[in-house]
């Protein structure tokens, strides 16, 4: 039996409360009438905030919205990619895409079963709520989660001294 989907809005959908158990629940038909897609497979991590998937046949890469985990060459970097790889795999995949960013990538909210993946990201420590893009009212929660991370020296922040990829690239 395949998990269903949280009846509410999209924003709604990364905003529910721990643990995610939905008392409305939808199905896949509908899920995709509130603009959720389900890829057929990920072939591939990019990166701590990339992914590539094929969607009805076409190989696309999607950049999760509103967080940025470290560049590959970055303290932190090969973590990052592996812990998007294990919050992923072997999980029932959903996708939210919000824009097509200059690149072509499709940035998206991404969903494993029923966590979302960019929220999970930002509490394991992996990744930064990305200031200049995250702009729905969950990214107030992503902060918080950002905050908690910190204090508690998860992932990347056990280095006092990590830096913002959009820092970073700049040095």
């Amino acid at each position: 039996m395949s998990r269903r989907l949280p009846t509410e809005s999209f924003e709604s959908l990364i905003t529910y409360p721990e643990p995610v158990s939905p008392p409305n629940l939808i199905s896949a038909k509908t899920a995709i009438e509130y603009g959720l897609i389900k890829p057929n497979f990920i072939t591939g991590i990019i990166d701590g905030n990339t992914i590539q998937m094929v969607v009805d046949g076409e190989e696309i890469e999607i950049r999760l919205y509103g967080i940025d985990a470290p560049e590959k060459k970055q303290a932190y970097g090969q973590q990052a990619t592996m812990a998007l790889e294990s919050l992923t795999d072997g999980r029932e995949i959903w996708i939210k895409i919000i824009d097509t960013d200059e690149y072509g990538r499709k940035i998206a909210v991404i969903f494993a079963d029923n966590d979302c993946i960019n929220q999970e990201m930002i509490k394991s420590g992996y990744a930064w709520v990305y200031p200049e893009y995250c702009k729905i009212t969950s990214c107030n929660k992503w902060r918080e989660y950002e905050a908690q991370a910190r204090v508690a020296e998860r992932g990347l922040w056990a280095d006092a001294a990590a830096t913002p990829p959009w820092e970073y690239q700049h040095e």
